[in-house]
């Protein structure tokens, strides 16, 4: 990683056609990424479990892909930070699952959003 700051997510309840590139893709309008990987089923290697893994290289672009993503390929998305460069990966505040979302990321590092809106980057 090139900068002293980063962050990594899991992305959870991915659409099973979501590739790591289509979720680079969408995850570099909030900032750089480092990498982008869907983990793929144990069972079954040419499928995706559904669960994923992103690497920003700042703090802030993970927290506002957290906050703001809340679903991709027509599927809602629960998003954990799980490691920072600053070692604030521990779950914080609430989690929330069900239609009401949001919330910054400084107070929760868990968010489900389980609506559809559309955000322009």
């Amino acid at each position: 990683i090139k900068s002293k700051t980063w962050a990594k997510i899991k992305l959870s309840n991915l659409a099973f056609r979501t590739s790591s590139a289509r979720l680079r893709q969408v995850c570099q309008m909030y900032g750089p990424v480092e990498s982008a990987e869907v983990v793929m089923d144990r069972d079954n290697p040419n499928r995706s479990s559904g669960r994923a893994f992103v690497m920003f290289e700042s703090i802030l672009a993970a927290q506002e892909c957290a906050k703001d993503l809340d679903e991709l390929d027509g599927r809602p998305l629960k998003i954990t930070i799980v490691s920072t460069s600053d070692g604030s990966s521990k779950t914080r505040g609430r989690q929330s699952f069900g239609g009401a979302g949001g919330g910054s990321l400084l107070s929760e590092s868990s968010i489900h959003v389980a609506k559809s809106k559309s955000k322009a980057k």
